[in-house]
């Protein structure tokens, strides 16, 4: 009997711990919601790509000119009634004339299509100058700024570098089967759920003057409107997309003069901090709907 007891007792001390776990598994206690909240709450992973311009979206698009042929197919005046009547000498100086005329046709052709290219070389050459020779923007930064002012809010994003994603592309781009599902297996290869970029315009500027109560000051008002795209990889779809604007305003005596050489980036800072907050708020209402919708199985239950 004590032999018994004693196995009993050791038995019920070896399963003491699995019955405690099943317990614990089995019931819906508040334990298991908050892993399965901190489950559902990981950040999302997104990559900022670099922005571009419109200045180099254009000139992209003038530089892209290819030379482009003038056809006018040859003239030919005898037809099957002339062939029919006319002997082969008459016949002869005809076609010479038609020679001497398509001659003449094809170089005023190629006349007229060598000025046409040359025009459209000298108007991209023009925007081409203009954009490399003008004022410095720090296009590149401004996906390091809205990156890093996606980093408020770590609980909603986890950024992840750009050159991870652009290896990616490059590996795929390279499948024989490129671009099927080309988005979607982005997706797959880098372990991004969304990618961010943004297509900066050039900055307005309105300036004021004032003068009364012996003081006269200009102020000159700045507006930068930044592009912002967000594409959901998965769903092979852009799935949000808005135009953020930046503003700065600057104000001085109209005798001084002062120089703010961090004016378009101040613009920049503006209006990205703004697509920041606003690319949080939809995203954690997106979860937040997401949270709400209740699985066949928990109806079920209930």
């Amino acid at each position: 009997m004590l032999r018994m007891r004693t196995a009993a007792f050791l038995f019920a001390m070896l399963m003491a711990p699995v019955m405690t776990i099943r317990a614990a598994s089995n019931a819906p206690s508040e334990n298991g919601s908050v892993a399965s909240g901190e489950s559902g709450a990981q950040p999302i992973r997104v990559c900022v790509l670099d922005f571009a311009t419109i200045d180099t979206v254009g000139q992209k698009r003038f530089l892209d000119q290819k030379n482009r042929p003038i056809d006018i197919p040859a003239q030919c005046t005898l037809n099957d009634a002339d062939r029919k009547s006319m002997n082969s000498i008459m016949q002869g100086f005809v076609r010479l004339i038609d020679a001497w005329d398509n001659t003449r046709t094809n170089t005023e052709n190629r006349r007229a299509q060598a000025e046409d290219n040359a025009f459209d070389r000298a108007r991209a050459l023009e925007l081409y100058r203009t954009v490399v020779k003008g004022e410095a923007r720090p296009m590149v930064i401004g996906a390091d700024y809205l990156a890093a002012y996606l980093g408020r809010c770590p609980g909603v994003f986890s950024c992840v570098d750009s050159s991870s994603v652009e290896a990616a592309m490059e590996k795929l781009s390279s499948a024989p089967d490129f671009p099927r599902d080309f988005l979607r297996r982005l997706g797959a290869e880098s372990g991004v759920a969304y990618l961010i970029y943004g297509t900066v315009s050039d900055i307005r500027r309105q300036e004021r003057t004032f003068q009364g109560y012996g003081v006269s000051t200009k102020t000159t008002d700045y507006q930068l409107d930044i592009l912002i795209r967000m594409v959901d990889l998965s769903g092979q779809r852009m799935m949000y997309g808005n135009v953020y604007t930046g503003r700065y305003q600057e104000r001085q005596p109209v005798s001084g003069s002062s120089m703010d050489d961090g004016v378009f980036q101040a613009l920049m800072k503006s209006a990205l901090e703004q697509a920041a907050e606003d690319l949080c708020k939809v995203v954690q209402e997106d979860k937040a709907k997401e949270a709400t919708v209740v699985s066949p199985r928990d109806k079920a239950e209930k």
